[in-house]
This record gives C-alpha cells, sequence and structure tokens, in this order.
C-alpha cells in the first residue's frame, strides 16, 4: 500500500499538467480517465477485502485516503472529456460527471 501512496502523490502532480496541456486530445483524456477509475475500482477491491479481514482500521484509512485521491483525479480526468464534448468547466453538473464516470 505504500507503494500506492507514493504512485497517487506522483499522478496527483502528474495528470493535472497533463490534463492542461494544450495538445491533449480526447482519446488521451478518455484513456486517462479510464486508467484512473481503474486505480479507483483497484481500491476499492482492496478495502473490501481490507474490511472483511478485519484489517486494523488505520490501513483501511490509509486506503480509504489513496482511493479518494484517485477519485478526486478520476474527477478532473472527467471533466477534460466533458470539456471536449462542449461542456463549460463552469457549467458541469454533478449529474454530468457521474455520466462520465460511470456512475
Amino acid at each position: 500500500m505504500i507503494e500506492e501512496d507514493e504512485l497517487v502523490k506522483k499522478a496527483a502532480t502528474t495528470i493535472p499538467r497533463l490534463l492542461q496541456h494544450p495538445g491533449i486530445t480526447l482519446d488521451q483524456a478518455s484513456r486517462l480517465h479510464v486508467n484512473i477509475d481503474e486505480c479507483v475500482e483497484r481500491m476499492d477491491t482492496l478495502i473490501l477485502a481490507l474490511e472483511e479481514n478485519s484489517v486494523d482500521s488505520s490501513w483501511i484509512q490509509m486506503a480509504t485516503t489513496i482511493r479518494n485521491s484517485w477519485e478526486t483525479l478520476a474527477e478532473d480526468a472527467a471533466k477534460k472529456v466533458l470539456v471536449f464534448s462542449g461542456t463549460s468547466e463552469a457549467s458541469i453538473s454533478s449529474d454530468s460527471m457521474r455520466k462520465v464516470m460511470g456512475g
């Protein structure tokens, strides 16, 4: 889990720069979103396993914090995909976000 924490921290500095790059394409933003979503799902699975096995709550909290960081990055990528579709960032609703994020 320490490696996952380091990975999400690195991603938190890299992904926003990628999303703001003027040359990013819709395909790249979409693939990035899918990959980040997979990280969220992986952490959801881990959290469930930790809870089911009565692992110390500090580990569950750490996993939850990492998961939430991935989710924030997924939301940022989803916003970029919506902007490509012609939606202004200011008008992005939570319903639009749920559709892009598969919810």
